[in-house]
């Protein structure tokens, strides 16, 4: 393991966090937090990681954190790749406050409603623009058009610009 890693540590409210470079994958809107707490890692929206966390300064605090973060790392996996896609695919979504949905993209907003359903995220796709199709979101009841929405790969219906699909719908829902 490499040891000059520049960990940062920082704390939203009682919760310490740890981000490490290397558990990163390249996405525009989340970042992958560790959290001291419950020892667990969180998809954090990386807006609200970057404005709401504050930096741990107290080097002792700092050092006993990464220490623990790292004897974490290394009960969890042989292979740092292997256990940072297992994580970014399984890792809950922390809260994400309304305010920042409006800066995650589409894609993201669809991710966060997908698995805090509980179902997997399998992506989107562009409509089939060969038959038309208009409807309204179950979610917010926005108005849906193939034309111009893409869908998603699950359940094959008009993604939402709240991030909503069929997936989850259910008739009883009032």
């Amino acid at each position: 393991m490499n040891i000059n890693i520049k960990f940062w540590v920082g704390t939203y409210y009682e919760k310490t966090l740890v981000f490490d470079p290397t558990m990163q994958i390249s996405t525009p809107d989340f970042v992958l937090l560790w959290d001291l707490g419950d020892e667990k890692m969180y998809r954090y929206a990386i807006n609200f990681a970057r404005r709401r966390l504050r930096p741990i300064k107290e080097a002792h605090a700092f050092q006993l954190t990464v220490k623990k973060y790292l004897e974490w790392l290394v009960s969890h996996s042989e292979s740092t790749t292997d256990l940072k896609n297992l994580m970014w695919k399984e890792a809950p979504f922390y809260g994400v406050p309304k305010e920042f949905l409006s800066e995650i993209t589409l894609k993201g907003r669809h991710e966060i409603i997908i698995t805090g359903l509980g179902f997997a995220y399998k992506g989107t796709r562009p409509s089939d623009k060969g038959k038309p199709r208009t409807a309204h979101c179950w979610m917010c009841h926005s108005a849906l058009d193939n034309s111009i929405d893409i869908e998603c790969v699950a359940c094959s219906w008009i993604l939402c610009d709240c991030g909503a699909c069929g997936c989850g719908y259910s008739r009883a829902r009032p």
